[in-house]
């Protein structure tokens, strides 16, 4: 009996270690750039993106000319939501490499465009 018992608990404890590895999948990484600063580029197709953002650890607020932004670094990696007062919202993912960002702009309900930006 006791060897049933010990070759139970061997195996839950087995279980719970297999289920628990992938729990930490979802931790935030620390950000390895700070974006603080004004950033100013445009899209692939002309669209004119200027910036001010201010990060707080993982955590980025700003302006754009006519909006606000919220975002968030992982690492490098930069994801914002910008919200216009008179328009649509438009999503940010950029990669950050020491003073430039370049990735996907996309507007609310609309294609998909690169855009690159300097921090000025």
């Amino acid at each position: 009996m006791k060897i049933r018992i010990g070759a139970w608990l061997v195996m839950l404890a087995a279980a719970f270690a297999v289920a628990g590895c992938g729990a930490g999948d979802d931790e935030t990484v620390a950000p390895s750039v700070d974006v603080t600063g004004t950033w100013v580029g445009a899209t692939d197709t002309g669209v004119p993106i200027q910036m001010a953002l201010t990060q707080v650890g993982n955590n980025v607020q700003g302006s754009t000319v006519d909006g606000a932004l919220i975002g968030f670094i992982s690492s490098n990696e930069f994801d914002a939501t910008i919200v216009y007062s008179n328009g649509p919202s438009v999503t940010l993912e950029a990669t950050i490499l020491g003073s430039s960002m370049s990735g996907d702009y996309a507007v609310e309900g609309r294609s998909t465009d690169t855009f690159t930006a300097t921090r000025k």
